[in-house]
């Protein structure tokens, strides 16, 4: 039997960890790889390591967005709105600071979404039972 295509987790992960870090009034940073980006404008806003970090806090970002492919927003370089969009495959961390805490709460990038690249569960070999009647 064919199982069927399952949607990405992501999606629902950020949105779930955003709403979270929203309510608790943290600073909500994502990083990004930003080798793994198309935009050539946001690729050469990354440090040298490589990475990109977007601040997407409610007061920094308009029309937020979390589709399948990744999300979207607007927001402000040097005062001038740009339209940002990052795929689920460029996300590397989220990460949120709430005032009191030490440590940020962090949700890491990307997760396996390919299970043929996970390795096999071993086989049960137990005897089955089985009703008889």
């Amino acid at each position: 039997m064919e199982m069927p295509k399952l949607t990405r987790i992501q999606p629902h992960l950020f949105q779930a960890y955003y709403a979270w870090m929203v309510e608790n009034a943290a600073k909500i940073m994502i990083y990004v790889d930003a080798v793994r980006l198309t935009d050539e404008f946001l690729k050469s806003k990354a440090g040298p390591d490589g990475t990109l970090a977007l601040d997407v806090t409610p007061q920094a970002v308009r029309f937020l967005s979390t589709s399948q492919e990744g999300i979207s927003f607007h927001t402000r370089f040097k005062g001038v709105v740009t339209p940002v969009v990052i795929p689920f495959e460029a996300f590397s961390t989220l990460a949120g600071w709430i005032t009191g805490y030490e440590e940020p709460v962090v949700l890491v990038f990307p997760m396996v979404e390919d299970v043929e690249t996970l390795p096999t569960p071993p086989q049960d070999n137990r005897p089955k039972l089985t009703v008889v009647k």
